[in-house]
């Protein structure tokens, strides 16, 4: 295992929630960065909003936003990149973290988000192994939905033997998060996914009778459209606006029929110490199928001939992070002038799709005197990219340059 602490945290614009697995401390932090004026010190969460109230220092917010839209931000006449405010934001967690484990070393970090994209990915990787002096080995970005299944997977197994369901009532508004399993002969396929719910509502409304009574009827509508016809294990609240539950009789009256009710506040921060612990051990592949935001939903495979029988080769499996998949392989080509890539989704009763890479602008030669190198990366969940290069025959064939890319939609 890593030397030194192993951090979870729950990136969002308005609250980011940290947990670290060798403390019983968890935080829930306004996302915000104020810099004291005339001095080169700063502060996240209330103390941020302690110093601007006295006139003291000055406020960044929403600082996801601003890294991912490559904003800038100035204080006292120094302009500050996104990224920038974002990493010394994540600086400011380490430092807190480290402060109350008495240890300096920081071992591996998982950080989840609810943005997927290739560059962002990379940002908010690059500012948090900068924010906690680590290589960009040790630190990881998955979705919440992600966090969520190493969440429910870490529980016991009976909490997780139907479905799980869990609504998150906070400032960003009214989230619902679905967990079910489909067990196989040699595996586990776990399906997580998520919707930001159209009767989405603040906790900000609770502060009245009126507010309360509706925020119930709200709640209580969207649970039994929802919850309507399956078998939960569990029901989980989080968030900030189900603190109390006192103000939602309706809605607990529906989620605990014949159901376990939990409260976890930080679920998500908690999932990714979970998955960072893995890494740590050096469990790279997780023991199961995860089919959720950020994973692939299907295999790519292709036909082939092996020791002169056609075989299936799964060239990336289903399950697959797709920002982190990548595959090359060589063959060598028979009289056929294409390439044929099979997607097999991974849920029961879906037809397979095809896609052809066509080979035509390939030197024409005999078959069997063409050696190729195909790589296949994911430009997101549904796109990837084939590239198909020439590498000749031996001294027969001289190998050219050329090249054929191309996008293949899953």
């Amino acid at each position: 295992m890593d030397d030194g602490l192993i951090v979870g945290i729950d990136l969002g614009d308005m609250i980011t929630q940290v947990h670290c697995a060798e403390l019983e401390t968890d935080w829930a932090i306004s996302t915000v960065l104020c810099k004291k004026k005339q001095e080169d010190v700063w502060y996240i969460g209330k103390e941020a909003y302690s110093c601007v109230l006295e006139g003291a220092g000055i406020l960044s917010d929403k600082l996801v936003t601003l890294a991912k839209k490559d904003g800038t931000a100035t204080f006292e006449d120094i302009k500050y990149t996104g990224e920038d405010l974002l990493a010394q934001f994540l600086f400011q967690i380490f430092e807190m973290v480290r402060s109350e484990a008495g240890k300096e070393q920081i071992g591996r970090v998982v950080v989840s988000v609810d943005y997927l994209e290739q560059s962002f990915i990379r940002k908010i990787a690059l500012c948090t192994a900068r924010a906690a002096n680590l290589s960009e080995e040790c630190v990881h970005i998955i979705s919440r939905e992600e966090s969520f299944v190493y969440y429910i997977l870490s529980q016991r197994k009976d909490i997780w033997n139907h479905e799980v369901g869990v609504f998150e009532l906070s400032k960003g508004g009214l989230t619902y998060f679905n967990f079910r399993v489909r067990r196989g002969l040699k595996d586990l396929t776990v399906f997580a996914d998520s919707v930001h719910l159209e009767e989405s509502f603040s906790p900000d409304v609770l502060m009245n009778e009126s507010g309360k009574k509706l925020g119930d009827q709200i709640l209580s509508s969207c649970a039994e459209r929802l919850l309507r016809g399956k078998l939960f294990s569990a029901i989980i609240l989080t968030g900030d606006g189900f603190e109390r539950t006192d103000w939602a009789p309706g809605f607990m009256s529906v989620i605990g029929q014949k159901r376990r009710v939990y409260l976890e506040k930080n679920l998500f921060a908690i999932g990714c110490v979970c998955k960072a612990a893995e890494l740590a051990k050096g469990n790279i592949e997780p023991p199961f199928t995860c089919i959720c935001n950020g994973h692939l939903d299907c295999s790519v495979a292709m036909d082939v001939m092996h020791s002169g029988k056609e075989k299936r080769l799964v060239v990336v499996p289903a399950g697959a992070c797709w920002y982190e998949a990548n595959a090359t392989a060589e063959f060598i080509l028979g009289d056929q002038k294409e390439l044929t890539f099979l997607m097999i989704p991974v849920q029961n009763g879906q037809n397979e799709k095809r896609a052809v890479v066509s080979l035509q602008e390939f030197p024409d030669r005999p078959p069997r005197t063409t050696r190729i190198e195909l790589s296949v990366s994911f430009l997101d969940a549904k796109t990837m990219e084939v590239v198909v290069k020439d590498l000749g025959f031996g001294e027969l064939f001289a190998a050219t340059e050329t090249t054929i890319r191309q996008e293949v939609t899953l």
